[in-house]
């Protein structure tokens, strides 16, 4: 029988010199959010994470849009976004997919997206973020989005699934 997967005991929502906030409670505002975890929890089967392979796109149907996933390289860390989805895309205005987080961001933004996927790695568990977005000649947009680890071997996080949910700014609650 599968262990839930439980919260950790200490949960203090952080917001990084970026001004995303990584929020371990996992207090989600967005129910689309609660529900991928719970499906991430079901795949895990006992183990920490589950792997790559155990994702059936059928049952992420609802979410496919607003999901990416990252690859994970060590020693250094660096992440490549393998997968992005249209909604992100869209609300972004550029496609992502292929790139290193370093070829797309920097300063501080690039420390920060280092940071907060490198915790969810580490720490093998998941992660709410949050914060406000936006680019040249776009509308600013308020995100909430959820990080999931993904293991090929149940034990070391070799990939980052995760969800991202834009507002336009002037619809999102203050």
């Amino acid at each position: 029988m599968t262990e839930p997967f439980s919260k950790p005991n200490t949960v203090t929502p952080r917001t990084n010199d970026a001004g995303i906030t990584a929020d371990p409670s996992l207090a989600f505002e967005r129910a689309e959010l609660k529900d991928l975890l719970a499906k991430w929890d079901a795949l895990r089967h006992g183990r920490l994470m589950p792997a790559r392979a155990d994702l059936d796109l059928f049952d992420l149907k609802r979410h496919l849009g607003d999901l990416f996933l990252v690859d994970v390289e060590r020693e250094p860390f660096r992440f490549r976004y393998r997968l992005v989805g249209t909604r992100i895309t869209n609300a972004v205005q550029r496609d992502a997919t292929g790139l290193y987080f370093e070829d797309l961001y920097a300063g501080k933004l690039l420390g920060s997206m280092i940071e907060v996927e490198t915790w969810v790695v580490t720490q093998r568990a998941p992660l709410r973020i949050f914060s406000r977005t936006g680019h040249p000649h776009t509308r600013i947009y308020a995100y909430e989005g959820l990080l999931l680890p993904l293991s090929a071997d149940g034990e070391t996080a070799n990939m980052v699934l995760g969800e991202l949910l834009f507002t336009p700014a002037n619809q999102a609650a203050a």
